[in-house]
């Protein structure tokens, strides 16, 4: 068990890093497209989702509205249950953690919800005149989520169902990396085309 924990422990780091490295690149900061990563060993799966915000929330700069606060409160809640995100076929699985961040602008909101009624109008033309509109051109966003699911037939599964082009239409396509006990592959997720296989 301990070198199970280590081997995923080891494989976050590595994908985190790559994460970060990766939210400062134009070339790689592609809007429509996502990555995820699936590590599956000895009764554990784990999940690693990262897109740019823009493809949940339709935008990346800083929340300078309620609705826009909003957007990322309930994004954050539909990722938060597994359920929205995918099911795993082929094996008695349960989840055990969730962890979901919004880096970037965009999980730094610049209104608060006593801020709305009265002194909304008047603040964000403060911040135009002084700060532009809020919109930090150069800097992205990123949406980040973990899963770990805990499987009691130690089985491989066969297959993962990603349910979130329905969800939100601005994510055009996931790609997949995956690595298990027995192999590894990769593939390309698409809105017709939404299921990886392991076998």
């Amino acid at each position: 068990m301990k070198k199970n924990l280590l081997a995923f422990t080891v494989f976050s780091l590595i994908y985190n890093g790559g994460v970060c490295a990766r939210s400062t690149s134009h070339e790689i900061h592609n809007h429509g497209a996502g990555r995820m990563t699936v590590a599956i060993e000895e009764g554990a799966v784990q999940v690693h989702l990262t897109s740019p915000a823009v493809n949940f929330l339709g935008f990346e700069y800083s929340p300078t509205s309620q609705s826009e606060v909003d957007s990322v409160v309930a994004s954050k809640a539909v990722l938060s249950s597994p359920e929205n995100v995918l099911s795993i076929q082929g094996s008695n699985c349960s989840i055990s953690r969730v962890q979901v961040s919004v880096l970037g602008p965009a999980g730094r909101p610049r209104v608060t919800q006593e801020h709305h009624d009265q002194e909304h109008h008047d603040q964000e033309h403060h911040d135009q005149e002084h700060h532009g509109d809020g919109r930090e051109p150069n800097e992205h966003s990123e949406i980040a989520a973990e899963y770990l699911f805990s499987c009691t037939d130690n089985q491989v599964p066969d297959s993962v169902n990603v349910h979130l082009f329905a969800r939100f239409p601005g994510l055009q396509k996931i790609e997949v990396n995956w690595v298990s006990e027995s192999g590894q592959g990769a593939g390309i997720l698409l809105p017709k085309s939404s299921s990886i296989e392991f076998r």
